[in-house]
């Protein structure tokens, strides 16, 4: 492998690992987290996580999202486990494909009784029918 191609592999990591982290996206009060068991470390502000790390929080709350969108809220009193971000999202999305699957065809349903109902030929007249002479 050629060293561009290395640099473009290594960028390609990186990135994907840091859209995979979940973080502290906000906070209030004092939080504390224990980066894979080595001591609470006090935090000033959001920033990154890795699975395993400890959060807890006291006196207010913390944000922890992840990236596909599931936010947990951590309580004073609490402490969270931080989990790998591909299991969080995978449980936070599953059955939602079920809802999208009926969403479209219920939606093409309505579009084929649309069409089949503006095909009518131009000999009917619509309105009341009318009376039959005598």
């Amino acid at each position: 492998m050629n060293r561009m191609n290395c640099i473009v592999a290594v960028a390609a990591m990186l990135a994907s690992s840091a859209a995979q982290a979940a973080s502290i996206t906000s906070m209030s009060g004092v939080v504390s987290v224990n980066p894979g068991g080595s001591g609470y470390v006090t935090v000033s502000g959001p920033g990154p996580l890795n699975p395993g790390d400890l959060v807890m929080v006291a006196g207010g709350i913390v944000q922890i999202s992840y990236s596909c969108g599931k936010t947990v809220t951590v309580e004073p009193g609490t402490v969270y486990t931080v989990g790998d971000d591909a299991e969080i999202c995978a449980a936070a999305t599953k059955g939602r494909g079920w809802g999208l699957a009926l969403g479209v065809a219920a939606a093409v349903g309505v579009g084929a009784l649309i069409f089949s109902n503006s095909g009518s030929s131009g000999s009917k007249k619509s309105g009341p029918p009318s009376e039959a002479r005598k």
